[in-house]
């Protein structure tokens, strides 16, 4: 992860739309490409050895972006720390939820996951609306 870190500025140009990362100087493509072929092998190692918990990459960038705004060298660590911190609780949770097992630490994330994205659907359906 901490690869992605050293194109936060490139992600930043890319917010301003291919034409304008072009005229920067910046190989819109090329650079596409490497970020998409970048975090389909962090997902692939992340699902490898932790399993599938979906929720907290759909959820986690949100809520960074809700903390900290676009900026991508803030929003990165942002979201390293903060989906940490949701996997922990979520992994608590799960563990003290019903104590003579161990509930899927999965199904406490679509626990938490499901309520935040109805909040995020009125939210963002409401400002589309007007």
């Amino acid at each position: 992860s901490l690869i992605v870190l050293l194109y936060a500025r490139e992600l930043n140009v890319i917010l301003l739309g291919d034409e304008q990362a072009r005229q920067l100087g910046l190989d819109v493509k090329k650079f596409k490409i490497s970020m998409l072929v970048l975090a389909s092998l962090l997902t692939s190692f992340c699902v490898a050895f932790v399993g599938i918990i979906g929720f907290v990459g759909l959820i986690v960038p949100h809520i960074a972006r809700m903390i900290v705004g676009g900026d991508h060298r803030l929003l990165l660590p942002a979201s390293m720390i903060i989906g940490a911190l949701i996997m922990a609780i979520a992994d608590l949770i799960a563990k003290l939820a019903y104590v003579p097992i161990e509930l899927p630490v999965g199904a406490i994330m679509t626990l938490i996951g499901v309520p935040f994205f109805a909040y995020l659907l009125i939210r963002r359906g409401k400002e589309y609306a007007t």
